[in-house]
């Protein structure tokens, strides 16, 4: 059957994504657990640093890896007739997309044990997702669409794309020539699209985490230095420096020293 050919290639390809998924997750959601960024985030480091630390680190992998894999699929002549570099670049935003992905996903969950789970749930949603796509040959519009909602999506349109231009269809595969017409533009235009929202999505969420604790009602009773005065909650904010105990003070210096 013709879709299952086009429907093939990407969602093997996922599953051999899923334990680069797990892999990034569990790494962020243990910092997130063990109060490394929070630690991070007391002693000035900025949220956009903490995450282009990890841009940096995926980022370097995602560029070894998505060379590896575009030249294994024309070692297996899978892409025979297509071009080098738009599978790569292909390849690249799609590994790019995953690394947005595992953003928003770290900042909404603390459950390092969920990590590999969530890899093959993402992974059986995108490609069940695909096959009414694809059996429907449903229009460019809608897989672009698709692929700009869900980061996923655009690696199976990807290797649906190259597989029918290429071993499974027309045989004449995605070239610099008839890269508009195959929908490669389209696609990438969409992947990166969803690369800026879906890193975006990431860094709110976890910048905003902290922001939900700074407005509720104090809980406790707060006193002043000789233990009999109460003082306000709104007025604890506002106690003179003077009053703190240098103790806690140095304590707290030694703990930015250790983070720097």
């Amino acid at each position: 059957v013709e879709w299952i050919q086009l429907w093939l290639p990407g969602f093997f390809l996922l599953l051999g994504f899923m334990p680069y998924i797990g892999l990034m997750l569990a790494a962020m959601i243990r910092e997130k657990v063990t109060k490394i960024v929070r630690g991070l985030t007391l002693v000035g480091v900025k949220n956009w640093i903490y995450w282009l630390h990890w841009w940096i680190i995926f980022s370097i992998g995602s560029v070894i890896t998505s060379i590896l894999l575009t030249w294994i699929w024309f070692i297996v002549n899978y892409v025979h007739y297509a071009s080098f570099w738009l599978v790569y670049i292909w390849m690249q935003l799609s590994l790019l997309g995953i690394i947005s992905f595992t953003f928003v996903v770290s900042s909404l969950t603390s459950n390092e044990d969920s990590s590999s789970m969530i890899g093959f749930l993402s992974t059986l949603f995108s490609s069940v997702l695909y096959i009414p796509v694809v059996v429907f040959d449903a229009p460019l519009v809608v897989q672009t669409i698709l692929s700009i909602i869900f980061p996923l999506f655009g690696v199976m349109q990807g290797a649906a794309m190259f597989s029918k231009f290429g071993v499974a269809g027309l045989a004449q595969g995605v070239t610099s020539e008839n890269a508009v017409s195959a929908g490669a533009v389209h696609l990438y235009v969409a992947q990166i699209i969803s690369l800026i929202l879906w890193t975006n999505w990431g860094i709110f969420f976890r910048a905003d985490a902290p922001k939900k604790h700074r407005h509720k009602k104090s809980t406790y009773k707060e006193y002043s230095k000789n233990g009999n005065e109460e003082i306000e909650p709104s007025r604890a904010a506002n106690v003179d420096p003077k009053d703190i105990d240098q103790d806690i003070v140095a304590r707290v210096r030694g703990l930015g020293k250790i983070f720097k």
